[in-house]
């Protein structure tokens, strides 16, 4: 699957199924970049690096972090609905 980047000022943004996230500045912090994603309840979350590829990966990395807590965490809901029948 490629992944379109959308420049935007002060960052970029692309769709990663349903998600969308955005790596970008944040006012007062310089050239940093940071990983917000609404979905997954990423706000803000400093990658660490003034450079975009490197945030790129980072960012992946969160995602695919955040995706499988998520994944975990709905596989524990479920199991704990069948747990509880008797």
């Amino acid at each position: 699957m490629a992944i379109k980047y959308k420049k935007e000022q002060g960052g970029e943004s692309y769709q990663l199924g349903p998600y969308r996230v955005s790596i970008h500045k944040y006012i007062g912090c310089g050239h940093d970049l940071f990983l917000s994603c609404n979905r997954l309840n990423i706000v803000q979350k400093s990658l660490n690096t003034t450079d975009i590829i490197e945030a790129r990966a980072q960012a992946s990395v969160e995602i695919l972090r955040n995706i499988g807590e998520l994944s975990k965490y709905h596989k524990d809901i479920i199991k704990g609905m069948y747990d509880n029948d008797n």
